[in-house]
């Protein structure tokens, strides 16, 4: 036994790297780093900026799809990188560009560079099933590389965040359906960033529009192209929580998210530009308008120690629950941190919420299911599963409404089986033009 351990050493430890249970973790020489971009075209040429672990000149960087399968490999001179700006967080990180990357002609999507948390997306030039959007500004608002992020519990907050530093993944909001999506084979599927929203072209190649993860910071460019696509008789998911929260910009060169959050530092302080919560009356454009509920009226629920643990089924007969037999009062189980709620005129005697059509003015609105979630003023709110059509010709909006719909707490938690065959039947019904509101 003694004389085979040395030949068994390699062969347990190549088994070890190759366990299924351990997909998620694989050797890497990267310490951080980033792109120049994070969304690219085949054909783009990618800088890419490497913190490696020690210098290797002729390292080899694997690229992943979002499952961890290897799909190219980059030739690059990998060493350890220092911080040269005085505000890293503020001008990124500068470090030296490590090696050029040409787009391969591969699927949109999103990929990694090893198992590193450097993420960029490959978009697509063809038409597409549905286009989904990767929730870029949210992770940079919330990255503390270089020191701050747009929140104060990091230390004194910042009023510009690079996107030339590493970024804060936060994967457990938003990885988990972008990995189901993968599997969902049948669908052809283009990715894009938040900043890729600017750009009407990038949406305008599918029908249907797909919000992920917790989609907070949006530019008014992107609020208006929203708006014009679903106004055009396009169909939009939201699969997102306090979405559409802070109104931001990008600074000239499109490396900076710009947002004082009421900040008096503000230039364009008392402006429709001026970056504060969308739900400030100086912007004149409330969430509502776009997505039919916001955070105030939603809040904080079962991860913060409020609510019913998920979304009470009201319309139990509703499409979108189709081969799933609920019944009236049935908890969709979700464990979440934030919702968004619509407007309400109260419960009706079966304590459900009556949502306010006469506010909302859209043509038709129905709820899925509610929760009791606790707004940030510490008052009752209401978080609202809903599907609506704002005018007779325009497309058709699913706000599933909860920040953990794509996120662990639902594509694994313990109704995730129940959360993707609602989000298929969310896919399937609106790409067919099938009836999505119940036939009452």
């Amino acid at each position: 036994m003694k004389r085979l351990l040395p030949l068994l050493l390699p062969i347990l430890f190549l088994i070890y790297w190759s366990c299924e249970d351990e997909q998620d973790f694989y050797p890497t020489m990267i310490a951080d780093g980033y792109l120049d971009k994070i969304s690219y075209h085949v054909g783009d040429k990618a800088k890419l900026y490497i913190n490696a672990v020690e210098e290797v000149k002729n390292g080899v960087i694997n690229v992943r799809d979002i499952t961890g399968e290897e799909i190219d490999r980059i030739l690059c001179h990998l060493q350890p990188q220092t911080i040269t700006n005085l505000e890293p967080w503020k001008d990124g990180c500068g470090y030296n560009a490590s090696c050029t990357y040409e787009i391969p002609n591969l699927p949109s999507g999103i990929y990694e560079l090893d198992n590193s948390g450097i993420f960029f997306i490959i978009k697509t030039n063809e038409q597409v099933d549905a286009v989904v959007v990767y929730p870029s500004n949210t992770l940079n608002a919330y990255s503390v590389a270089g020191g701050k992020s747009l929140y104060k519990p990091t230390g004194d907050r910042a009023q510009q965040v690079s996107f030339l530093r590493p970024m804060t993944t936060w994967s457990g909001h938003w990885r988990p359906i972008f990995e189901w999506l993968k599997t969902q084979t049948q669908y052809n599927l283009g990715y894009i960033s938040d900043m890729d929203l600017d750009d009407y072209a990038e949406i305008d190649k599918s029908s249907l529009l797909v919000i992920t993860g917790h989609s907070e910071y949006w530019t008014r460019k992107a609020r208006e192209n929203f708006d014009q696509f679903v106004d055009l008789g396009n169909d939009a998911m939201v699969l997102s929580g306090n979405s559409m929260w802070w109104q931001v910009r990008y600074d000239s060169s499109k490396t900076q998210l710009v947002c004082y959050k009421g900040s008096p530092e503000d230039p364009l302080d008392e402006t429709e530009l001026e970056s504060v919560r969308w739900i400030e009356p100086q912007l004149n454009y409330p969430i509502i308008k776009s997505i039919g509920a916001d955070f105030d009226r939603g809040g904080f629920g079962t991860n913060h120690g409020y609510g019913l643990g998920g979304y009470k089924i009201v319309a139990n007969n509703s499409p979108l629950l189709e081969g799933l037999y609920f019944s009236q009062g049935d908890i969709l189980y979700i464990s979440t941190n934030e919702y968004d709620g619509a407007p309400i005129n109260g419960f009706d005697e079966s304590g459900f919420p009556v949502i306010d059509k006469e506010l909302l003015g859209f043509f038709q609105i129905e709820l899925i299911g509610f929760d009791r979630p606790v707004n940030r003023f510490g008052v009752p709110g209401v978080g609202t599963f809903i599907v609506f059509q704002k005018k007779e010709d325009s497309g058709i909006v699913i706000n599933a409404a909860s920040m953990n719909w794509g996120g662990k707490n639902g594509m694994e938690g313990p109704d995730k089986d129940k959360i993707k065959h609602i989000t298929t039947n969310m896919f399937n019904k609106l790409l067919n033009k099938e009836s999505i509101f119940t036939n009452l």
